[in-house]
């Protein structure tokens, strides 16, 4: 895909880049821009911001990175965050139709999820530009279905009545457990990790960033690589492994994980939208419909009484 001309005057109007020999758009994520620029002495990695999550994405990049966890922020503005380019591949395409696969790519997931966690509060709330939010599911969910211009009121209604469960349950959970909110990278998923040449690995692509407790995170991890739900005590004793001091409510990880399932299920269908390739409109349906048969599943196995999502949702599943 070419780039615009608008997009391609405003990147060789950065003030980083000196000399560029080339701009390629990277075909690389389903919800942002992103282009390799190559100039005479460097080559950087930019990613489009989204106006919304700006700030956050731009203060969680440079924390992580004083870190090691994420590649060195060398410039950044309202609208672009440029990097250091890592030559690599994402983690979610390095063990491709490998049957060791998902043991290879959970370590480097927990790992980064757990460093990230043992940052101190301080490093993050005392800046005057970040603009963390705590984690609220209900609003999420609203935000969500305010996108969902094809969902029916009645679909919208129970949607709004299982979330009202989920988070009456998260809330008596956490009280129960004494939770504290730490920084959550909020999407680690596979194709959010990178593995460089020598090995290393990082982590990117902050815009889903949020101060919630580290269930959360480990939830949204299963939820959004599909990973199966029996093997959630399994990454809990491997989290816990890495950040002993840390106490995993695995009951919270459960009704996290439905929040994640639904928050993701809607996501997918807001994309949907006749102004798009219909390979990806297929693609989002099947990533969709995912998410939707776990949440039924692990509401089965556990007694929840929630609707069954894929019959509630079987209409806007039209493709």
């Amino acid at each position: 895909m070419p780039l615009r001309t608008s997009e391609l005057t405003a990147l060789q109007a950065l003030p980083c880049f000196n000399g560029i020999l080339d701009i390629t758009l990277l075909s690389e994520g389903l919800s942002h821009t992103c282009y390799k620029v190559v100039t005479i002495n460097q080559t950087f990695f930019v990613k489009k911001l989204h106006t919304a999550t700006a700030n956050k994405e731009v203060f969680c990049s440079i924390i992580s990175a004083k870190l090691k966890l994420s590649p060195i922020v060398i410039y950044h503005d309202d609208m672009w965050l440029v990097t250091d380019f890592i030559d690599s591949i994402a983690v979610a395409n390095n063990y491709a139709n490998s049957s060791a696969h998902y043991n290879n790519k959970k370590p480097l997931a927990l790992s980064l999820m757990s460093q990230l966690h043992q940052i101190k509060p301080i490093e993050y709330i005392s800046e005057k530009f970040n603009n963390l939010t705590i984690l609220d599911i209900a609003a999420t969910v609203e935000d969500l279905l305010a996108c969902n211009n094809a969902l029916t009121t009645q679909q919208r209604t129970i949607i709004g009545e299982a979330t009202q469960i989920i988070d009456a349950s998260i809330a008596s959970q956490k009280s129960l457990s004494g939770t504290i909110d730490v920084l959550c990278h909020g999407d680690i998923n596979y194709s959010n990790i990178i593995t460089d040449i020598q090995g290393n690995s990082w982590l990117i692509d902050f815009e889903c960033a949020q101060l919630a407790p580290i269930e959360f995170d480990i939830a949204m991890f299963i939820a959004v690589n599909n990973i199966a739900v029996d093997k959630l005590d399994e990454i809990i004793n491997e989290y816990l492994k890495l950040v002993p001091k840390h106490n995993v409510n695995t009951s919270l990880v459960l009704w996290y994980a439905l929040a994640s399932l639904l928050i993701n299920a809607l996501w997918y269908l807001s994309q949907i939208s006749d102004l798009i390739p219909s390979a990806l409109q297929i693609k989002f349906t099947v990533l969709a419909k995912q998410q939707i048969s776990t949440f039924d599943q692990l509401s089965i196995q556990n007694s929840i009484n929630t609707p069954s999502l894929l019959s509630l949702l079987r209409t806007s599943l039209k493709h």
